[in-house]
């Protein structure tokens, strides 16, 4: 029996929500090419595979089984029954492990009675941890006729920081959910990681097959492209608060919009070409306009001009709003403000852009002065220019409207986040106690102190990011 069947985890311990299988690895010593069972399809002299949860004390059966598949895409076909293994060569086979629970998990095999190959492994172990969240990004396609949205998340378990990137597929059928396709593990981040990046870009990624993730670590800015195994690494004086990441379909650059200190900063990672790798510098900084409470940074659609947009909300008793445009690659020369008049800023709120022809509009969370100071979403109203050397135009009527949000009284907000779909807010605040409520709607999200929150606006709808098996959306 020349061939000699061995098997083991593709990874001793793995991050729920991973693609999890046994890599089944025959060997053939001999001069021949041997055909034998496939180990992992349910084909005769095939080894019997058991799996013990953890916990449990009965082993279950263990078997090839497609995976859970949507919008229309197709199953794969079942594993071939026979494999040819060649003459003093080898071949591995994957077995899948799907509905896995947390904790440690063994995985054994029993070869049938009088096998034409010998199975050298008895049992093995593996562990799967549960996902802790630090951070989520959600990143789009600002393509409206082909969207797409991708994810990065940052795992902290005991010993490092680990990155996630999600790809979504977009839903064929009306009324549909973006469903992720795939949860990859990215990189190893340091122990202090924190603020995840997924840029929004002006093309669609998977048709240019490029894409960025990044995330911070205390002052140092790391950026990491596509097909890059080592991240690009900027040192900041400080450390630093990211507003947004973009990606420019003309360069192919990272931008990362930050506020350090008194300064708005625009750092630049350039993609890898060649045998160079990707690099970072800052492109330029800028003083505040005000004191820093909150910002925001939208990006043109596709085949629009590619200008970057700014907001920014003071951390005033009455706030105020900041408005820029970048046309080129300088540093915003003029701010437009709007006074937020009996309003209260409320930390952790963060704003949201549109712009459509002439005109901009930023809308933020914030607490009337007025009544018994409920919560109301306050827009900005903005002119926009039309050309670099053009004047920004008047905005007839008033300078900013504020609208209050039905929401349960006294509610304590600990962060608010706004979306434009449209020409339409949607708004989504988590109360103190961790639960999540979408104001006119009676119902709340429960609690869970491990859910980062993260919003995204796009054409079948606005979606919410959450944590289950994995980065999936929820609808707003």
């Amino acid at each position: 029996m020349p061939v000699v069947v061995t098997f083991e985890p593709i990874r001793p311990r793995s991050t729920d929500g991973e693609s999890l299988s046994l890599k089944v690895h025959l060997a053939n010593g001999g001069a021949a090419d041997a055909a034998v069972p496939n180990p992992i399809a349910a084909a005769p002299g095939a080894p019997a595979w058991e799996i013990l949860a953890p916990g449990a004390s009965d082993w279950r059966k263990l078997e090839w089984t497609p995976p859970a598949v949507g919008h229309g895409r197709k199953a794969p076909p079942p594993p071939p029954p026979v494999l040819t293994v060649p003459a003093n060569g080898a071949t591995d086979a994957y077995l899948p492990l799907r509905d896995v629970a947390v904790g440690e998990s063994r995985v054994r095999a029993r070869a049938p009675a009088g096998a034409d190959y010998t199975l050298a492994t008895a049992e093995v172990s593996f562990k799967l941890e549960a996902l802790a969240a630090r951070g989520v990004s959600l990143g789009r396609s600002t393509d409206p006729t082909s969207q797409e949205l991708f994810g990065v998340l940052l795992h902290a378990n005991e010993s490092e920081c680990v990155v996630f990137q999600t790809r979504f597929q977009m839903p064929h059928a009306p009324g549909g959910i973006p469903e992720p396709a795939g949860f990859s593990r990215l990189a190893t981040a340091a122990a202090n990681a924190r603020e995840p990046l997924c840029p929004d870009a002006a093309f669609e990624r998977a048709g240019s097959m490029f894409t960025w993730a990044g995330w911070r670590e205390g002052r140092t800015l790391c950026a990491l492209a596509l097909g890059e195994e080592t991240p690009a690494r900027l040192e900041l004086e400080a450390e630093a608060v990211v507003l947004q990441a973009t990606v420019l379909k003309r360069t192919l650059e990272l931008e990362v919009f930050l506020v350090v200190g008194a300064e708005l900063v625009l750092a630049r990672f350039q993609a890898p070409r060649g045998a160079a790798a990707a690099s970072g510098a800052i492109a330029w900084r800028a003083p505040l306009p005000g004191a820093f409470g909150a910002g925001a940074v939208a990006i043109d659609a596709v085949g629009e001009k590619e200008r970057r947009h700014v907001a920014l909300v003071t951390p005033e008793f009455e706030p105020r709003v900041f408005f820029a445009t970048l046309w080129d690659e300088k540093p915003p020369a003029k701010w437009q403000e709007r006074w937020l008049e009996a309003h209260a800023f409320v930390p952790g709120c963060r704003p949201a852009i549109r712009v459509s022809g002439d005109r901009a509009r930023v809308a933020t969370v914030v607490r009337s002065r007025v009544d018994d100071r409920p919560l109301v979403l306050a827009t900005a109203e903005l002119g926009l220019a039309t050309a670099p050397d053009a004047s920004v135009p008047e905005v007839e009527g008033p300078r900013f409207t504020s609208e209050r949000l039905a929401l349960d009284k006294g509610l304590e907000a600990r962060a608010a986040l706004v979306a434009f779909r449209g020409a339409t807010p949607a708004t989504v605040v988590e109360a103190a106690d961790g639960t999540l409520h979408v104001p006119g709607r009676p119902e709340t999200r429960p609690a869970d102190p491990h859910q980062p929150l993260a919003i995204v606006a796009l054409s079948m709808g606005t979606f919410i990011a959450r944590v289950r098996r994995g980065l999936v959306v929820e609808r707003l």
